[in-house]
């Protein structure tokens, strides 16, 4: 496939490294002004100390999901590209997901075991950095009005905020899942969406006496949909 050697050149290599080094060096900025402002208040090395174990130790689980997605990604986009995505604004449901419809709308059915033209992989590649950033446009030049509308609007309904997000969170879901639930050709992925369901229920639930927990309920049932997945396959296959 010649977009792989594409991909995994080391033009690509350095294009994409170039820009985890800048945004690797935005954290070591942004912890020396944080130590600056912690010895500023008062806080001592010892109490440093503590904080940073204690966020490193709960960073663990999140980043799992994000290394099972650029595992994922590497046989259809190549080695460095979705090492740059997911390092800079790239999500584990955005990449897979828009990259596929990018795929759909040049006529094919996915993003793997597929021997793209040149040209249609770097749309792809395209697509997925320029999908993200309206998000962040849009934050740069209406965060702020936004923010003072909900604002406002809490001060007249406080329960109609709660409302229309669940609303809206709620036909994401349904957008994003009809598909897999309904395809009952595919039993696997009806199972594993399932299971991870189920396990975000688990977590969800058993956070209540564990609240730190509910932090890592995504990553937790994305990690039980794969061990699913896996064990569910060999039956279906």
């Amino acid at each position: 496939m010649e977009f792989l050697t594409i991909a995994n050149g080391l033009p690509m290599l350095i294009l994409c490294g170039a820009i985890v080094v800048v945004v690797l060096c935005q954290p070591v900025i942004m912890s020396l002004m944080a130590r600056r402002r912690a010895l500023a208040i008062g806080l001592t090395d010892s109490d440093m100390k503590k904080v940073v174990k204690s966020t490193a130790l709960f960073s663990i689980i999140p980043s799992i999901p994000v290394l099972a997605s650029y595992l994922l990604l590497i046989p259809a986009l190549g080695d460095y590209f979705p090492w740059m995505r997911l390092s800079v604004v790239g999500s584990v449901s955005y990449e897979t997901t828009v990259a596929t419809m990018a795929a759909n709308a040049f006529g094919y059915d996915n993003i793997y075991n597929t021997d793209f033209p040149v040209g249609i992989f770097f749309a792809i590649l395209l697509i997925l950095t320029l999908g993200i950033l309206g998000g962040n446009i849009f934050n740069l030049i209406f965060l702020k009005s936004y923010d003072n509308g909900v604002k406002k609007l809490m001060n007249r309904n406080a329960m109609m905020i709660p409302m229309i997000t669940s609303g809206i969170f709620v036909a994401l879901y349904a957008v994003f899942s009809a598909p897999t639930l309904t395809n009952f050709g595919n039993p696997v992925a009806i199972l594993t969406f399932v299971v991870a369901g189920g396990a975000a229920l688990l977590v969800q639930k058993i956070a209540k006496s564990h609240p730190k927990l509910k932090e890592h309920s995504f990553s937790i049932s994305l990690i039980a949909g794969m061990v699913a997945a896996c064990a569910f396959n060999p039956f279906f296959s």
